[in-house]
């Protein structure tokens, strides 16, 4: 009785087993994007969608933009990542909220998604051109619109005090709104505007308020946190960092003279850190993780153009 139970018990695991990895075969890294509608109307949003499916030992890197998708403003976004509950993948999105102002046809032009996996090699996907219509708010027949009649009798006091009253009440929130609405455009504008160490700065800001560590995300951590520094360089000094591997970048790095040796020193160590979490397995502390956050504010604090006004004035705006 007693085999027959161990017996019982070997096959229901040795199925749960295969069933699992079947599953997991099933599943194959990719990328897709789509929208929530085919057309708006002039101010409207449409919701764009870039999202990936990939391993989680591996990494991915989603296109950038800065306030634009070809024609369309970017109005907001917002990213999403969750750990697939039937094999050790990640879905991870970028969700836009875009908006046009002038009537037609708009071409959201393909994203390019790559997929990096440990070792160095990688898988890009090219995604489909969506196409978006913005149309009038009069409809199809704007011309059919009747010309305004002549003038009839005024109204009277009471008619007239209503109709202030009530578009008092219309107009007070949609001020408001309008206002809102000001400040998100014009934080955009402005970014597009801001110097390198300053963007660096916001990124950095985002990265440390997305809370990738306390959520299991190591590795997306480090890919983003050394994303931020290779972004800067290129922005700050004009190398291309964001394009290159490690190896590739510390070659062009040691031909330069834009760097003292003691930042070509630490560049080395820090990106070939990140690089054994994004790619070797390697499994940081929480002191690493902290430590790598603060060189990496020192960094751009010790490198950009405008007059420094202290790395302590930094790290309160941080670290709060």
């Amino acid at each position: 009785m007693k085999k027959t139970g161990f017996s019982v018990y070997i096959l229901f695991f040795a199925f749960f087993v295969f069933a699992r990895g079947l599953n997991a075969e099933n599943i194959r890294p990719s990328a897709d994007v789509f929208v929530d509608k085919s057309y708006i109307k002039i101010g409207q949003p449409v919701r764009y969608t870039i999202r990936a499916v990939y391993p989680y030992e591996a990494v991915v890197e989603f296109p950038e933009f800065l306030n634009k998708i070809g024609d369309l403003e970017i109005v907001s976004f917002k990213h999403n990542s969750a750990k697939m509950k039937t094999a050790d993948f990640i879905q991870d999105e970028y969700v836009y909220v875009l908006s046009g102002y002038n009537i037609g046809g708009y071409i959201i032009p393909s994203a390019e998604i790559k997929v990096i996996f440990p070792g160095g090699r990688r898988e890009v996907f090219r995604t489909e051109e969506i196409y978006i219509e913005i149309r009038s708010v009069l409809g199809e027949n704007p011309e059919d619109i009747k010309d305004i009649k002549g003038v009839l009798p005024g109204p009277s006091f009471i008619v007239h005090s209503i109709i202030i009253s009530t578009l008092l009440i219309l107009i007070v929130p949609a001020f408001v709104l309008l206002i809102r609405t000001g400040k998100k455009r014009f934080s955009l504008f402005r970014e597009k505007y801001l110097p390198p160490h300053e963007r660096a700065f916001n990124a950095l800001k985002d990265l440390r308020e997305s809370d990738l560590i306390n959520r299991g995300l190591v590795k997306m951590f480090y890919f983003s946190l050394s994303s931020i520094i290779r972004r800067y360089i290129e922005e700050r000094f004009g190398l291309n960092a964001t394009e290159e591997t490690t190896e590739e970048f510390l070659k062009e790095m040691a031909d330069s003279d834009v760097f003292s040796k003691g930042k070509k020193d630490f560049l080395k160590r820090f990106l070939k850190r990140c690089d054994e979490v994004k790619f070797a397995n390697h499994i940081p502390s929480g002191e690493e993780m902290v430590a790598s956050f603060e060189d990496s504010v020192r960094f751009i604090d010790d490198t950009r153009q405008t007059e420094k006004t202290g790395l302590e004035n930094r790290k309160t705006a941080f670290y709060g």
